[in-house]
């Protein structure tokens, strides 16, 4: 995820929003947010999904001159409308012990979104606070100096892997990356997400938000067949997911005040998007 944002841009991708509008938070760039969001509160992540339709692509495409085919329409000036589904399959929550692995197998087959929906991306995250770490002194010489000086906690250290098929991707949040919630996504894309994106945030493109899933971006100068190629659904989205969250928890502390810490309570979900579109030339 880390690598695509960077390709994608960086840090030009965050930017201020008015949490009081979660939805168009949603549309606008999935549900990407800050792995530590303590660190981020007031100024959230609105990389979400310019349609709620994931983040996640085995390959990633970016801006390219406009072919010349003439075919769909040719090169012209359009409007792509999007829509978009989510079916969250997965929704629960785990106590992972310090050096223990968490795993879920799910076999995606046959989801009933609406007709004309494919399945586009499928996401996993898992969220948690570090909040388990404890002073633990022994002993009244350790108890006097806790009251002193308790020192710092420490970050845990928590590792997912997201696989399906020949797709694996894998991210650790980690030591030194602070306190406060944490949350991580993982997941695998059927679609350019990568070249959509690039051309919504970075080209002349314009956005209009219609409301429960459904945007429209007006592209200029561009085939119609490359915003059908770049839209398509390829792939097999059915079949396992396999997913696997590993805890290694870390502690404070000083020399003369010991902490401990045995483990994290975690909350994951999964979410399938599907989306549907056509497209419309424009003046």
């Amino acid at each position: 995820m880390d690598e695509e944002m960077a390709a994608l841009g960086g840090d030009d991708l965050v930017k201020e929003f008015d949490n009081s509008d979660p939805m168009k938070a949603t549309l606008l760039l999935g549900r990407l947010v800050p792995k530590n969001v303590a660190t981020s509160i007031g100024v959230v992540l609105v990389v979400l999904l310019l349609v709620s339709a994931g983040l996640y692509s085995t390959n990633l495409y970016f801006f390219s001159s406009p072919d010349s085919d003439d075919s769909m329409g040719g090169i012209g000036n359009y409007s792509l409308h999007l829509q978009t589904e989510t079916r969250k399959v997965l929704m629960d929550s785990e106590f992972i012990n310090d050096g223990d692995t968490f795993e879920i197998i799910y076999t995606l087959e046959t989801l009933n979104f609406s007709e004309g929906f494919e399945i586009g991306s499928v996401e996993f995250d898992w969220k948690y606070y570090e909040s388990n770490e404890m002073i633990n002194p022994n002993g009244l010489i350790q108890e006097i100096a806790c009251e002193l000086d308790s020192g710092d906690n420490a970050s845990d250290i928590s590792t997912g892997t997201f696989s399906h098929g020949e797709w694996e991707s894998e991210d650790t949040w980690g030591e030194g990356q602070g306190d406060g919630l944490v949350w991580v996504e993982l997941g695998e894309s059927f679609w350019e997400v990568g070249w959509y994106l690039h051309m919504v945030l970075y080209s002349n493109a314009t956005i209009d938000f219609i409301g429960n899933g459904y945007v429209i971006v007006n592209f200029t100068n561009i085939s119609e067949r490359t915003i059908h190629e770049k839209l398509t659904i390829n792939g097999a989205q059915k079949g396992d997911y396999f997913i696997s969250v590993n805890m290694d928890a870390e502690v404070g502390g000083t020399a003369n005040c010991p902490h401990s810490d045995d483990g994290e309570e975690i909350s994951y979900s999964m979410v399938i998007f599907a989306h549907k579109f056509w497209i419309e030339p424009r003046p």
